[in-house]
């Protein structure tokens, strides 16, 4: 389970909606990404992303 901060109803939407991929911010995170369920948590603050789709 994930051990990072956030809040307690974010966190229920994002684990029953199910995405590949959350983006957030506002908190920082030594650990930029984070697994949650079957996604992953990106977080972005304060870091510039640059995002690629695959080929």
């Amino acid at each position: 389970m994930m051990r990072l901060p956030g809040t307690p109803p974010e966190r229920v939407g994002v684990l029953l909606a199910g995405p590949a991929l959350t983006v957030c911010g506002h908190v920082h995170w030594h650990e930029p990404v984070a697994t949650l369920g079957d996604g992953h948590v990106l977080n972005v603050d304060g870091r510039a992303v640059v995002l690629t789709a695959g080929r």
